[in-house]
């Protein structure tokens, strides 16, 4: 059965993964700092399901790739805050969402990197920094209004909507 668990404060996470449920549900409304090396990653048991909310700080300072991702799909992402992807590679494999809200900070050698799933990048949405945004595989990429990307990378899938890039 899935639960839901509310983040206020902050959270240190370290190694290991994360299973989810379907029905299974993160909302960070705090500080999330993800400092795991390799290939540490949230992902769940059953085919797609589970969300991660962020409301708060999202910050990713592992060398290494941290993914939201497992052979069925992993559970969706959803940006309401600010992400800080200061290391290595953040990867969605699944559902991404970005609101107007969003800010995603990527700097130099970082990545994040949208595949395989459905993102939606709504109106106002920020990417800034000399890192990459890498948009690729079979992923189908919603832009919907103005969304600010300083490095965006398109490398497969399909672009949709009527957006514009700055």
């Amino acid at each position: 059965r899935g639960r839901t668990f509310v983040n206020q404060g902050t959270v240190n996470r370290t190694e290991g993964g994360i299973e989810m449920s379907p029905d299974t549900f993160i909302q960070n409304h705090g500080t999330w700092n993800d400092s795991s090396v390799g290939n540490n990653f949230v992902s769940q048991l059953a085919p797609q399901g589970g969300l991660f909310e962020n409301f708060g700080t999202f910050n990713k300072t592992g060398a290494g790739t941290m993914s939201f991702a497992s052979g069925s799909g992993g559970p969706a992402f959803t940006n309401h805050g600010i992400v800080n992807v200061n290391a290595g590679i953040f990867s969605i494999h699944r559902t991404s969402t970005f609101t107007g809200t969003s800010v995603v900070n990527i700097v130099s050698g970082a990545t994040l990197l949208l595949r395989d799933g459905t993102n939606i990048f709504n109106d106002g949405a920020r990417f800034l920094g000399t890192g990459a945004l890498s948009l690729g595989d079979a992923g189908q990429h919603h832009l919907n209004g103005t969304i600010h990307a300083d490095n965006a990378s398109f490398w497969g899938g399909t672009l949709h909507g009527t957006a514009r890039t700055r």
